[in-house]
């Protein structure tokens, strides 16, 4: 169904269309459905006091984005959906995520996954939770071997 907005307009659902791991696509719209994400961004920080005990100054240092991901695999067939399990990330691996419709999406870009969690269930789908982290200071990667 479409979304609509009425009287304001307000961003809507997951626009994260794509993700590669290593450089390698691993899927597309139609094969990853993206259930939910959360980005967060957080500092180490320190106060400078002066003599009496006041705060005079602050200092941010090691910026990080940490991104929870929450997906599930699905292929017009149960067969073609098994194969995506061993296409996700693992801890260690660049993971890059694209948005075609936003631009703009803080979202979209490079990560080095941190966690990976893959659950079954017996009264639910198989979900994918991932945890993506960057830093501000690290511009380049090796994957690891």
């Amino acid at each position: 169904m479409a979304v609509t907005n009425r009287g304001i307009a307000v961003l809507w659902g997951i626009t994260v269309d794509g993700m590669s791991v290593n450089g390698a696509a691993v899927t597309n719209a139609s094969s990853i459905r993206y259930a939910s994400q959360g980005l967060s961004r957080s500092t180490g920080s320190m106060e400078h006091v002066d003599n009496n005990g006041e705060v005079i100054g602050f200092t941010t240092y090691n910026q990080t984005s940490q991104l929870s991901l929450e997906c599930y695999p699905s292929q017009s067939t149960l067969a073609a959906a098994r194969t995506l399990r061993g296409a996700l990330p693992v801890p260690g691996d660049r993971v890059t995520l694209a948005d075609s419709a936003d631009a703009s999406n803080p979202i979209a870009g490079e990560y080095i996954c941190d966690s990976a969690e893959y659950r079954t269930s017996n009264s639910d789908k198989v979900t994918i939770s991932l945890t993506l982290r960057r830093w501000a200071g690290i511009t380049d990667y090796t994957p690891r071997t």
